[in-house]
C-alpha cells in the first residue's frame, strides 16, 4: 500500500473564502493556478454572482489594434466563412454568435438600422476597424462584390442578387425582405400565399362538413 505521508506531502491545505472551512487541494493544481482552489465545494464556488467584465473591454481584447489606416484583424473565433465572431448573453438567458464587425460598428457609431448590413471597404473579412466599415443593403454588397470581381458563383445567383423587385412586382425593401436558406423572400408575397393556404383550408372545411353529417 502508499505510504499516507508520501500522499499527504502531494497537497497543500487551504481555507475557503466562503464557509473558511479547511481543505487539502492538489500541490501540482495550486501551484499551476488550475482549478477552483479558493473553494471547498462548487455550492460555496457559485453562492456568489462573479463579477463579469464590460463587453467592450471583452470585445476589444480580441483585436489586433494597428494603425489608424491599416487593418485590425480579429483574433478570436471566426465561421466558416472566416468573419470574426463573437458571443453574446450567457448561460441562462442563452447566448447567440453575433459577427464581430457589427459589434465593432454598433460601439463606435451606434445601433443599426434593421435590413442593413455591415461591408468592408478593405475587403478583408476579419478586419474590424471601424474606418474600413460602413453600412449597405443586401443589393449594395452583391453590387460592390461584382464590381471589385470577388463574386465567384452561377451568372444566375448575380442576377438574383441584383433584382430590386421580386416576381410579383413587389420592391425589395429593408421592410419588406427577409432572409430565408435560398437568399431573401418577400414579404408581402408570403402574406398572399398564406391567405391563399387559408382560402383553400378552409374550402375543404365546408366541403367535408355535410358528408360528415350526413353519416
Amino acid at each position: 500500500m502508499p505510504d499516507r505521508t508520501i500522499r499527504q506531502s502531494n497537497k497543500i491545505e487551504c481555507a475557503c473564502l466562503e464557509c473558511g472551512k479547511k481543505f487539502f487541494r492538489c500541490r501540482a493544481k495550486v501551484l499551476s493556478r488550475q482549478g477552483c482552489k479558493l473553494f471547498c465545494s462548487k455550492k460555496c464556488q457559485f453562492i456568489r454572482p462573479r463579477p463579469r467584465r464590460p463587453m467592450e473591454e471583452r470585445f476589444w481584447e480580441k483585436v489586433d489594434k494597428r494603425g489608424p489606416d491599416e487593418c485590425w484583424p480579429w483574433i478570436g473565433g471566426k465561421d466558416r466563412n472566416g468573419y470574426g465572431s463573437f458571443a453574446l448573453g450567457s448561460r441562462k438567458i442563452g447566448r447567440r454568435q453575433i459577427t464581430a464587425t457589427r459589434i465593432a460598428f454598433n460601439l463606435t457609431y451606434g445601433e443599426i438600422e434593421p435590413g442593413l448590413g455591415v461591408l468592408h471597404k478593405c475587403d478583408n473579412r476579419p478586419c474590424v476597424n471601424p474606418s474600413h466599415l460602413f453600412l449597405g443593403t443586401h443589393q449594395e454588397n452583391m453590387k460592390d462584390c461584382i464590381s471589385k470581381g470577388r463574386f465567384h458563383g452561377p451568372p444566375k445567383a448575380i442576377a438574383n442578387g441584383l433584382k430590386t423587385h421580386c416576381s410579383r412586382g413587389h420592391e425589395f425593401t429593408p421592410e419588406n425582405t427577409y432572409k430565408q436558406a435560398r437568399g431573401r423572400g418577400c414579404k408581402q408575397c408570403r402574406y398572399l400565399i398564406s391567405m391563399a393556404a387559408q382560402r383553400i383550408r378552409r374550402a375543404r372545411e365546408k366541403q367535408e362538413r355535410p358528408m360528415i353529417l350526413s353519416q
